[in-house]
C-alpha cells in the first residue's frame, strides 16, 4: 500500500501500475482521474485498449470513453505556441528513434539486421532534415545538406558492398557458398544495398530538377 503521507492520487502513472502487478494496490479502487492517467500511460507504450481493460479491471467500452475524454482534454485551437510544441515533440520522438537504430546498427545482431539498422538510421535523418526544410527551419540550404547526406550515403553503399564481398569470401573459404541460408542473407543484403542506391540516385535527380540554372536543360539548348 502507498506510504501513509502518499496518496494514490499523488503516486506517477507508472508507479501505480506497478503497485497493481504486485497486488499492493486494489485497482478497482483506483479513482477515475489516476485510472486515466494510467491509460494515458499505456497508449504511449502502444498497448491496444483490450490489454488495458485487463490491467485495470475495467471494461473496454469504459477504457475507451476514458480515452475519449482525454483526448478532448488535449483540443486545442491551432496556434504558433502548439505548433511548436508538437514540433518539439516530434523532433524528441525523431532523435530517439535514430539513438535506437544507432544502437542496433553497432549491436551484436547479423550483418543483415546491423545492416537494415544502418539503412533506416540514415533514411530517418533524411526524413528529419526535410521535415524541419518544410517548416522553415532550414530555410537557406536545404538542397545542400541534401547533398551532403546522399554523399554520406554513397560513402555507406560503398563499404556495405566491401563487407558483404568480405563475407561471401569468408562464405566461400568455409565450403558454405550454397549454404540456403547463407544465399538467402546475401540475396536479402543485396536486395537492401540495392534500395539504399536507388535511394541516393533519387535524391541526385531531384537535385539536378531543382537547379535554378536550369542544368541540363541549358546545355541541350545549347546545342
Amino acid at each position: 500500500m502507498p506510504d501513509n503521507n502518499e496518496s494514490i492520487n499523488d503516486l506517477p502513472a507508472i508507479k501505480i501500475l506497478q503497485q497493481i502487478q504486485d497486488g499492493s494496490i486494489d485497482k478497482e479502487k483506483i479513482p477515475k482521474e489516476m485510472r486515466q492517467e494510467c491509460v494515458d500511460y499505456l497508449l504511449s507504450k502502444f498497448k491496444s485498449i483490450s490489454e488495458i481493460a485487463v490491467m485495470l479491471g475495467k471494461t473496454e467500452k469504459t477504457i475507451r470513453r476514458d480515452k475519449e475524454e482525454i483526448d478532448a482534454s488535449r483540443s486545442v485551437k491551432p496556434s504558433t505556441d502548439y505548433s511548436l510544441k508538437v514540433i518539439a515533440d516530434l523532433t524528441r520522438k525523431a532523435n530517439a528513434t535514430q539513438e535506437h537504430l544507432m544502437g542496433l546498427s553497432r549491436s551484436d545482431g547479423s550483418l543483415q539486421e546491423k545492416t537494415q539498422a544502418a539503412f533506416y538510421l540514415w533514411k530517418a535523418i533524411q526524413e528529419q532534415m526535410k521535415l524541419l526544410q518544410s517548416l522553415g527551419f532550414l530555410p537557406e540550404q536545404p538542397l545542400q545538406i541534401e547533398a551532403n547526406i546522399t554523399h554520406d550515403e554513397e560513402k555507406d553503399v560503398v563499404k556495405l558492398k566491401a563487407e558483404l564481398a568480405e563475407a561471401q569470401k569468408m562464405a566461400q573459404d568455409a565450403g558454405r557458398s550454397n549454404d540456403p541460408k547463407i544465399v538467402e542473407l546475401i540475396k536479402s543484403i543485396n536486395q537492401q544495398i540495392a534500395l539504399a542506391e536507388a535511394g541516393n540516385k533519387i535524391d541526385e535527380l531531384k537535385n539536378i530538377l531543382t537547379k535554378k540554372d536550369g542544368g541540363a536543360s541549358n546545355e541541350q539548348s545549347s546545342q
